[in-house]
């Protein structure tokens, strides 16, 4: 699921901060559910931005098995030489 656009959410934090509804109004009126409300307005009150999370990557493990050996994508993902 992609995150919501950087307009939504701004318009989200200006109608809190500008007292026109509860988290659950606004919920309501944009659409969205009342964690995604209450999240970013957290978010916002921590950081002062309202970017979403960076999204999560695969992790990858190189194997003690194979004896320091790793195939060279898995090198440049993990950027050691």
């Amino acid at each position: 699921m992609r995150p919501y656009s950087r307009d939504l959410r701004l318009r989200v934090v200006q109608a809190y901060e500008n007292r026109e509804g509860s988290m659950r109004q606004l919920a309501v009126r944009f659409r969205l559910s009342l964690s995604c409300v209450r999240d970013l307005l957290t978010r916002y009150r921590a950081t002062g931005g309202v970017a979403p999370k960076p999204p999560y990557g695969q992790i990858i493990q190189v194997c003690s098995c194979s004896k320091g050996y790793a195939p060279p994508y898995v090198l440049a993902r993990l950027r050691i030489e």
